[in-house]
Parts: structure tokens; sequence; C-alpha cells
């Protein structure tokens, strides 16, 4: 190593200080800065300068030892979610420790008490049953593994075994022998066996169908283990309550190995809250209604979701779609009609009547003719067409088998006839329209109804999109206008509205209301983008909705806005149990909320005259 010193200055050649870098020389203190200036002053004095200007060495290394002071940017992204306190795993997880041991005290609680672990957790009463179900299947598949880590290991004297019907973790491990008579048994280790009874006696335990035996029990070794194992990557409550809800296999290999929710990872809470709640304790005793409560919560909340026709949400999406603070908000009141967001009874209600009302044969299936009764005939035989074939709910596509479908019949061949035996009440029994299968279920008719009622949200415009986009090709063409305008005039002649247009200026109209970007194709950006979807998707196939909306001015479409106060926490949510603060919030109601609003008392007001009219008639 060169040394910098005074003594050996005279003794640097030409090669010497054309090599001389940074890591070849000593510098500790400021002293050796001012003695490597001298050198290289030594060596400008032995070239001339040839006016080119050359990075100085001295400025390299004040740059790095800069770069090394700049303090480290501090983490901004936190895909697990962003801790909402600043103290660390260990002692995060002392004070979870010290709440959870008081609660146990030494004894495993059942379902009922583990309630008060919940709340010491943070988390929403009503996640209590899918916790509590949660770490007994972890502990489960603890004892599973240990018992077939133990067969893997044993190696213990071998008994004969008569049933060849033995589990594949033994399979393995037989062996067939000649007996002294001739004939060949298996045997297997004697330990093997003792332990697949074992194992069986493990598999009768079923957490499926959220069903649990009555005395299943958690003690707090097994929940600390538990939670350590989901908490120590973060203390997010999303993050946390996302993989208490999600089932194990839930993982997209396609993509990246990203974990995500399903449908029936919800049923477990919607079936604490069916039981639990006391705005809901008359369902208690009709399950069959708390059934379908529940469907309507789950669809309602798919529906919402970016990208719904995936059935598969995200930690992203589960954290925007509002689900735990809804759960929250249960808490709050007993009424939980107090809040319209999905729990909301009154909802639920009207699209169940609606439902039943069009299902006349209540076997929860609707067919074409049944839908296109509904309200009054209001929606054209071609949109009801792509909505039973399932291509406003983009899922079903890959779900349905449209083999039954007869290549020579189409829907649109009997159009005039139908609206003819409509228009004179005439009965369609007899009609080919039933020759197709009833294929709209219930949870189909909630996205339908949604978006039927509310064109101008988001998930409708690209429900009705998907619907009228006839080929596919993501665009609204002439084509398809001119398709959609056939049928609506033949709708508006049959139901005796006179006032149908030209085509040219059908036509003009809508394209000036979404002005789109590409001319004479609307794509669903353009619609999203316009402030007239509502009108534009009345005009091409509801007919009923258009006749309303021109009776309407804009005097009488303020008068017809509806709004609200609804309490809702001050808190954030991670504050929510310490000390919560309620206050009031004015809200105006979009048109599926007023449109509950308005069909829930008609309905309610309908049912009791009914039962007046019936009391009536029993005492006479």
């Amino acid at each position: 190593m060169i040394e910098t010193t005074e003594n050996h200055y005279e003794e640097f050649n030409v090669n010497d200080l054309n090599n001389i870098k940074m890591s070849d020389c000593k510098l500790n203190e400021g002293k050796d800065n001012q003695k490597l200036s001298e050198l290289f002053k030594l060596k400008n004095q032995k070239y001339k300068d040839s006016g080119v200007d050359l990075p100085s060495i001295l400025n390299e290394y004040e740059e790095e030892k800069n770069f090394k002071q700049k303090e480290i940017i501090p983490q901004f992204y936190f895909p697990k979610g962003n801790k909402y306190s600043n103290v660390s795993n260990e002692e995060y997880f002392i004070q979870i420790q010290k709440k959870i041991k008081n609660v146990f005290n030494n004894k495993p609680l059942n379902e009922l008490e583990f309630n008060n672990v919940t709340n010491k957790c943070n988390l929403p009463k009503y996640l209590n049953g899918a916790l509590f179900r949660k770490v007994l299947k972890f502990t489960e598949k603890k004892k599973e593994n240990k018992v077939i880590n133990d067969i893997n290991e044993s190696n213990n004297d071998e008994t004969e075994v008569n049933n060849e019907n033995i589990s594949p973790n033994i399979q393995h491990h037989s062996s067939k022998k000649l007996n002294p008579k001739g004939s060949i048994k298996k045997t297997v280790p004697i330990k093997l066996i003792q332990l697949e009874n074992k194992l069986k006696e493990l598999k009768q335990f079923n957490l499926e169908n959220c069903i649990i035996p009555n005395d299943s029990v958690v003690c707090y070794d097994d929940f600390m283990e538990y939670w350590e194992s989901i908490a120590k990557d973060s203390q997010d409550i999303y993050y946390i309550s996302f993989y208490i809800l999600k089932n194990d296999e839930n993982t997209d290999k396609l993509r990246n190995y990203l974990d995500y929710l399903v449908p029936s990872d919800f049923m477990v809470v919607l079936n604490d809250v069916v039981r639990y709640h006391p705005g809901l304790k008359f369902l208690i005793n009709m399950p069959i209604f708390q059934q379908r409560y529940s469907e309507s919560v789950i669809e309602q909340l798919f529906y919402h979701k970016p990208q719904n026709w995936n059935r598969k949400m995200t930690l992203n999406e589960y954290r925007n779609s509002n689900f735990l603070e809804n759960l929250l908000y249960l808490q709050i009141d007993d009424d939980i009609n107090i809040h319209r967001n999905l729990f909301s009874y009154k909802h639920f209600y009207v699209i169940y009547c609606k439902f039943w009302e069009l299902d006349s044969d209540h076997d929860l299936l609707i067919n074409c003719y049944s839908l296109f009764q509904y309200d009054h005939y209001s929606l054209n035989t071609l949109i009801i067409e792509r909505i039973i074939k399932g291509y406003g709910k983009k899922t079903l596509l890959n779900e349905l088998n449209f083999n039954h479908m007869s290549n020579d019949i189409t829907y649109a061949e009997y159009s005039n006839t139908i609206m003819k035996n409509v228009v004179s009440d005439k009965t369609l029994k007899n009609s080919n329209i039933y020759q197709y299968q009833s294929i709209f279920h219930f949870r189909d008719f909630i996205w339908f109804m949604l978006a039927r009622e509310n064109k101008d949200s988001p998930e409708a415009i690209e429900y009705w999109f998907r619907c009228i986009d006839l080929d596919d090709d993501g665009y609204i063409s002439i084509y398809e206008i001119e398709k959609f305008y056939i049928e609506q005039c033949k709708h508006m002649v049959l139901l005796h509205i006179s006032d149908y247009w030209s085509f040219p200026d059908y036509l003009c109209n809508l394209l000036d209301m979404i002005k789109p970007k590409i001319p004479n194709k609307i794509s669903l950006s353009d619609l999203k983008r316009s402030q007239n979807s509502t009108t534009f998707f009345n005009m091409l196939f509801d007919i009923r909705q258009y006749e309303n909306l021109l009776k309407k001015t804009d005097y009488f479409g303020y008068f017809e806005e509806i709004w609200i106060r609804e309490s809702v926490p001050l808190n954030s949510i991670s504050d929510f149990f310490k000390d919560l603060k309620i206050k009031l919030r004015k809200r105006k109601l979009n048109n599926w909320e007023k449109y509950a609003e308005k069909m829930y008392d008609y309905l309610a007001n309908e049912e009791v005259q009914n039962e007046q009219k019936n009391t009536q008639s029993k005492v006479c």
C-alpha cells in the first residue's frame, strides 16, 4: 500500500502518480486530505495543463463520503398495510399477551366466551366466529401434520393387515409377505395403525359449512401461536381480518401467488350477523330467509368491488370495499336499517319481494318470460336475451352451457308474438319461449336489479355495456345501436307508444349525448365520462324509465332528491375501540337507495292492508 508521507513525495514515478486510487490511501483525518492535495499539486507540476477538465479524485472521495451520510428515505409503500402504532413486533406481542392471558385465566374458552378475546384484539364482534374457527382449524392442522410426520418416521415391528383400504399416508410403508400357507398378506408397522386411527379421529373434525362441534374450545397457547403467525408481518386490522377470513387454498399461482377471498369465505361472518344482531332476531326461525339475506349481502359486496366480473377479492379490494367499516357500524346501532349499506334489511326485502313476484313457481329460477314481466314489461326482448345469457355478469359466460339452445329458434323471432299476447292479455304458456332453460338465479337477479335501478353507477355502466356490445369488440357501434333501435321500436308500437323516433334522429341524439372520442364508436370510458349514460341506456332498451325521464323537469329532479342524516364514527378504524365518537353526516341517496326506500314503504303498506283484509274476512 502507498503511504502519503512527506519523505516519499520525490520517490513517486509517473506510473505511481497515475495509478493512485482512493482505496490505496490511508485517509483517516483531515490531515490526510491535505497531504493528498499536496501530492496532486506535485503531479500537476510534472505535467502541463492539457486544457481538459478531468474529475478530481478528491472530489469523488468527498461525494462518496457525503452520499453515505445522507438519510435513508423512509418506507412509503406497505403492501401488507401500514402499522397504526410505532411499537415493535416484540412490544406489540407483549401487550397482546397481557390482555389475552387475563381473558383465558388458565382455562380454555368456548365460542361464546371467546368474544372477549376478539374484543381485546380490536376486531369487530361479528368476526368472533371466523376467528374462533380459524384457530380451531390451525390447531387441528398442526395435530394432523404431527401425525403424518410420525407416520413417515415410524419403523416399528410389522403386523398383518386384512383391510385393503388403508390410507395413502401409510400405503408406501406396507409390504407383501408370503405366509406359511402360501398366500400373500399385507403388513405394516404396528405404530402406523395406531397413528392412522388418530388421524381418522382428526378427520372427523370438519369446519365445512361453518359447523363445529358444540364442545369445541380454544386454549391460550394455541391462540397465541396462531395470532403470531398472522400478525408478525403487520398489525393492520385490514390485513389481519383478511387472513382470518381467507381459506388457506385461496392463492392465485398465476398472479405471483396473490392471496384472495371468495364469496364463501364471508358466509361465517354473515352467519354471526343473522344469529346475533338485535335487528335480525325475527329471522331466527326462518333459515331460508337467513340464507337469502346472506347471499344478498355477499352479492352486493362483490358487485360493488372493482373488476366485479372476477369473483376473487384481493387485499387491496377488500380494503377499499368498506366491508370492515360496515361491520363495525353494526355494533353502533341495533337498527340494522339505519345505515343504507349492504347490510340493510330494507334492500334485501325489496330485492327478494321483486324476485318472488317474478318467480311464479318459486323454484328460485327465472326464465326469459318471467324476467320480461319486470316493471310492466319495460325492457325489450333483445336486452332480456343478453341478460339471461349472462353477458352482464361476465362470470356466467364460463359457467353456463348453452348447448341446450336450439339453433333454429331465437328470441327475436318471438318478440312480436310475445308482445301481441301481452297487450291482448293472452297467456304465453304455449309459447316456445318456455323451451329455454331457466338459468337466472336469485344471486344473478341481485346484480340485474342493482344495475337497472342505478344505471349511472360505474358497476351498472359496465354491466349494461357488456350486454349491449353484441360482437364483444369493446365498442358500441352503429350496428348495435340499429339492432336495439329495431327492438325498441317494436316495443313502443306494441305498447301503444306512438311517439317513436326515426333512426337518423335516434342515432344523432345518442351520439350527441355521449360525444365519443372515436366518431360513431362508443367505448366504455366514453359512457363513464358522460353524464347522460342513464338516458342513453333508457333509449336503447328501457322504455318505462325513458318515459319517466321525459316527464321530469329540472325543478322536479331537484324536488325528487332525498337527503338523510346518518351517524358515523368520528374515529379512524384503528381507534374505533378506544374512545368511540359519533358525528352526524348529511348524505344524498343514490337512485338505488331512493328506489329501495320508496318500494319498501309501498310493500310494507301493502302487506298491512292484506293482513287487515284477512282479519276482516275471518270476522265476517
